[in-house]
């Protein structure tokens, strides 16, 4: 089981396509800052840049989108390559085979998610200020 995790793993860090969804995730809070700098002229606070996933033009949305991009072209790849079939007759069970894969598809979503995250905060931390604090949030915004 081991070395099926750690060659899906190094599979999807090593695989092209898995850059492009990195890449957009790391340009993901920029979009968000332009798009509540629009309607707010400037009047927010990194919190808001965090927590923006829960609007309807946030992160989240577009998060969800990337990642079924990457998991179903990454998954099917490995399915129509023979993938699975080879590690079948290497002698794998067919559990343990799905399993390997589900891990590597969580692991590719908090990998994608603490690239927005570390995006966002190593840039508009600085650049914006920590802003006034709320003691809790809701989900209704209030």
């Amino acid at each position: 089981m081991r070395n099926l995790l750690r060659a899906d793993l190094r599979r999807m860090l090593r695989w092209r396509g898995f850059h492009g969804p990195v890449i957009a995730m790391a340009l993901l809070p920029f979009l968000n800052y332009y798009l509540q700098n629009l309607p707010n002229l400037g009047k927010f606070s990194v919190q808001d840049i965090f927590f923006s996933g829960l609007a309807t033009y946030g992160a989240y949305p577009v998060y969800g989108l990337v990642l079924a991009i990457l998991l179903s072209a990454f998954l099917g790849t490995e399915f129509h390559d023979g993938g699975i079939r080879n590690k079948l007759a290497a002698g794998h069970r067919r559990g343990a085979v799905y399993l390997s894969q589900a891990i590597t598809a969580a692991a590719a979503a908090v990998l994608l998610q603490l690239v927005y995250l570390v995006v966002a905060a190593a840039v508009f931390l600085p650049l914006v200020g920590h802003g006034k604090m709320t003691e809790g949030f809701t989900l209704d915004g209030g």
